[in-house]
């Protein structure tokens, strides 16, 4: 996936970036100094698929593409490491 194809993915569904923070602040209170971004979209998937009975369809692209949403709204915290990425351009404009 491409950026733009990341945004468009993420405007569609804005209910699974919610997910994203919600598991992430979840995360953060446990003390941890660093915490898996797959980790979270798994919990999602989780979460979606075998408690509610439905699932989300989550490329795995869109992993790089939440943590660095979450990074950029939350700039103080550091909770993720990342490996270079097409997304790494992203912006806040962008959204």
């Amino acid at each position: 996936m491409n950026l733009n194809e990341c945004i468009a993915y993420h405007k569609a569904n804005p209910q699974i970036y919610a997910m994203f923070k919600r598991f992430t602040n979840e995360a953060i209170r446990s003390k941890r100094p660093r915490y898996s971004s797959k980790m979270i979209v798994e919990r999602i998937r989780w979460e979606t698929m075998i408690k509610a009975e439905h699932g989300y369809k989550i490329s795995n692209c869109m992993t790089a593409f939440y943590s660095r949403l979450w990074m950029l709204e939350n700039p103080n915290k550091k909770l993720f490491n990342t490996k270079r990425s097409i997304l790494d351009g992203l912006k806040l404009k962008h959204l």
